[in-house]
């Protein structure tokens, strides 16, 4: 299990435009939770491993919000740096 949080300036609209863009949450991925803070939202994912975050991050979420930030003219900002979350466990309710 890999699980990783983030940050970005982001707004809310933004963050709804690129899940559109993406589609349904795929298979590896066992929890996305995003909150506001003061200077946009923070992600927080669990995955099955990180490799398959990566793969979907580099390959899917990536170059949708450089499409949207394209879209709507804002110069694509660094990747955000992602600091890994050791997990002592992770409970959801139907699935063990």
């Amino acid at each position: 299990m890999y699980a990783f949080s983030f940050e970005v300036p982001g707004t809310e609209s933004m963050y709804e435009q690129v899940k559109a863009s993406v589609g349904e949450p795929p298979e590896g991925q066992l929890l996305l939770l995003v909150s506001r803070t003061a200077g946009g939202l923070r992600h927080l994912g669990v995955w099955r491993s990180r490799a398959e975050w990566e793969h979907y991050r580099d390959a899917t979420i990536r170059p949708a919000v450089a499409a949207l930030l394209a879209k709507i003219g804002i110069p694509e900002p660094p990747a955000p740096v992602e600091q890994e979350v050791a997990v002592v466990d992770l409970q959801q309710p139907g699935r063990g």
